[in-house]
């Protein structure tokens, strides 16, 4: 039953993530441009909240059981022009989902990164580091709240 009443309560949190909020977690803090909040247990901030996204310069700290992952710091995986995380239910628990849009560049129109934030590892780490909609769903083992589809690919 409680795992029940958290699915229900991320999937609704992040069901509007992409409808004006950045940023999408339980117990989420704002405080000028910077959030703070959960995610299965571990403890994320996110710097760089500009209205409905995070900048390009933003950044997303996961501290999580085994490790700390700084987002926007690593080289194979930066942020894009527009950006948004949530929380959301998965089989195997509450995952982070990042998705970066990127605006008429040389770079796929949106990208999927899946966190687990016990382990605080990447799950979407691809040979090109793309993962559109379908890998981000398989990777979750879920379909994605509508306004965290991107409208660019489909999940199959």
């Amino acid at each position: 039953m409680r795992a029940l009443i958290l699915g229900v309560v991320l999937a609704t949190l992040a069901h509007s993530a992409v409808a004006g909020e950045a940023v999408q977690l339980e117990g989420r803090k704002l405080a000028g441009q910077t959030a703070t909040g959960t995610c299965g247990g571990a403890s994320i901030k996110v710097s760089g909240i500009e209205g409905e996204w995070i900048s390009p310069g933003g950044t997303v700290e996961v501290k999580g059981r085994t490790g700390l992952l700084h987002v926007g710091s690593e080289s194979y995986m930066f942020m894009e022009d527009r950006n948004v995380v949530a929380c959301v239910a998965s089989k195997a628990g509450p995952k982070i989902v990042l998705l970066a849009f990127c605006d008429a560049r040389q770079c796929p129109p949106s990208n999927y990164y899946i966190i687990d934030p016990i382990n605080v590892r990447i799950e979407t780490t691809t040979e090109y580091g793309e993962c559109p909609l379908s890998c981000a769903e398989k990777a979750l083992g879920a379909r994605l709240p509508d306004l965290l589809r991107d409208g660019m690919s489909s999940s199959e």
